[in-house]
């Protein structure tokens, strides 16, 4: 290091006469020094990016207890191919397999669309228990919001294939999955369906992107043998009973 200071120093009162050792010497300190703060720099910005997508679930599952809690319903997921301003809104049915799961509707949940998207800047996939949604403007029973799912259109899985819920008679209402940084799996969005392909995408990620319905939820990790960047979040019925509660209350003093 003294020599890099004293190679400066010369350099700055353009002194002359230093060597080919010399500079080879600075030059090979100067690519260790680069060598060790790459590779800090680069996980320091993946971190970055993984508590932006944390805290953007934590904001997206927020919004959609609140929207519960008014509408004892959750939102379709909004239609990736919209654009203009019905991208972002939630699709008026979703019914049928390929319609209860798309992304976040940002504009029904009144979020920004940054908060769709995940650290990577990709779009948050969301899909969503067609048994307990509703068209918002259709008369329904909002009891059926709290009433045993049967048979269920949503499933999650641990990295051994086990169902997450065991044998709970609880249900999945929703599930959000950020599909890390090579985005594998993530819909596109801005007038189209189609979904990123990630050139190194781990066997769970690959699954996740799918469209099957069956999500892999696992720990996060880098190992070639067990590569999953994935952050998934669901919510169950059970996550939900204080809705459930506060209309039974409701109802009782009715």
């Amino acid at each position: 290091m003294k020599l890099l200071v004293s190679f400066i120093s010369r350099c700055k009162h353009n002194e002359s006469g230093y060597s080919l050792i010399e500079l080879a010497i600075v030059l090979a300190i100067i690519g260790i020094i680069g060598g060790l703060t790459v590779p800090l720099l680069t996980h320091q910005l993946e971190k970055s990016r993984l508590e932006v997508t944390r805290r953007h679930h934590q904001e997206i599952v927020d919004s959609l207890a609140s929207y519960a809690a008014f509408h004892r319903t959750l939102p379709c997921p909004a239609d990736p191919a919209a654009q203009g301003q019905k991208a972002g809104v939630a699709r008026p049915y979703c019914a049928k397999a390929t319609e209860i799961i798309g992304i976040i509707p940002y504009r029904t949940l009144g979020l920004p669309e940054s908060v769709a998207r995940d650290g990577y800047k990709n779009f948050i996939t969301y899909a969503a228990e067609a048994k307990i949604i509703f068209s918002p403007v259709a008369e329904h029973d909002f009891k059926m919001f709290c009433r045993k799912i049967s048979p269920r259109s949503l499933k999650v899985i641990d990295e051994n294939g086990s169902n997450v819920l065991g044998a709970s008679e609880d249900s999945i209402l929703f599930v959000l999955v950020s599909h890390g940084p090579t985005g594998h799996g993530a819909y596109i969005g801005k007038g189209t369906t189609e979904k990123r392909q990630g050139a190194d995408a781990g066997h769970g990620e690959i699954e996740n992107g799918n469209g099957d319905l069956t999500f892999i939820s696992s720990p996060y990790s880098t190992r070639e043998d067990a590569l999953f960047r994935h952050i998934v979040t669901w919510k169950t019925q059970r996550n939900f009973a204080g809705i459930c509660t506060s209309y039974r209350l409701h109802s009782s003093i009715n």
